[in-house]
């Protein structure tokens, strides 16, 4: 058992990675990337939040980064979903910060995008669905799946 802060992280048994869901976070990625000039964080469409589509029936928006975390949560980094935290946005939708490289969204979203997904239908705490979308995070890395772009 690792310590994160306070919290106790108990490692879990890595879950079978969802392909046919990280298809689709790559698709939507690459169909954003497709619409910019360069992978530059400053270059995501001006007005925020920005609909980029959708991801297993979630909405996904490109934010600003510095404002949810001025406005709503000091703590917001990469990205975030409405069951881990119901203020920050819709249960449905999910944020991707504007500052973060093109290449790490689709691994946001897929972490997001899983992390909503157990807690709805598991009815699991945040802190086990951020673990579980974390090892199968390091899953994707494992089985090379990360390489979207080479």
């Amino acid at each position: 058992m690792k310590t994160a802060g306070t919290r106790q992280i108990t490692p879990v048994k890595p879950e079978k990675v969802d392909e046919d869901l990280w298809h689709a976070c790559i698709r939507l990625i690459v169909d954003l990337s497709n619409k910019l000039d360069t992978d530059a964080p400053f270059s995501f469409p001006v007005t925020r939040p920005h609909l980029i589509g959708t991801c297993d029936g979630r909405n996904v928006y490109i934010v600003s980064a510095r404002t949810v975390m001025i406005k709503h949560d000091p703590d917001f980094v990469e990205g975030g979903n409405g069951h881990e935290d119901p203020k920050l946005c819709g249960k449905n939708e999910i944020y991707l910060a504007d500052n973060v490289r093109l290449w790490d969204l689709p691994f946001i979203l897929y972490h997001e995008t899983i992390e909503s997904r157990i807690m709805e239908e598991k009815g699991m705490s945040y802190d086990d669905a951020h673990d579980h979308a974390n090892n199968q995070e390091i899953e994707l890395s494992k089985k090379g799946l990360g390489l979207w772009l080479a």
